[in-house]
């Protein structure tokens, strides 16, 4: 679960249900992006919408868990 501290109570936060498994790590990069680094090996792109969010990009490959990510400028 993802919660926006800045929207009302009833719709404030929202669920990256399209990983197979647990989401480990969030990073938001340049308050544009949220990546989520999941158990089912994928890092996944969002982009947070006022109609709700849906992935961007599966990143795919690794062999097992991915339990960090990090972003450089």
């Amino acid at each position: 679960m993802v919660w926006n501290h800045r929207k009302e109570l009833e719709d404030n936060c929202w669920s990256m249900e399209e990983h197979e498994d647990a989401v480990i790590k969030i990073i938001v990069v340049n308050q544009k992006y949220i990546y989520s680094a999941s158990a089912d090996a994928t890092v996944k792109r969002w982009h947070p919408k006022k109609d709700g969010t849906s992935s961007q990009l599966t990143y795919a490959g690794h062999e097992g868990p991915v339990t960090d990510i990090v972003a450089l400028d």
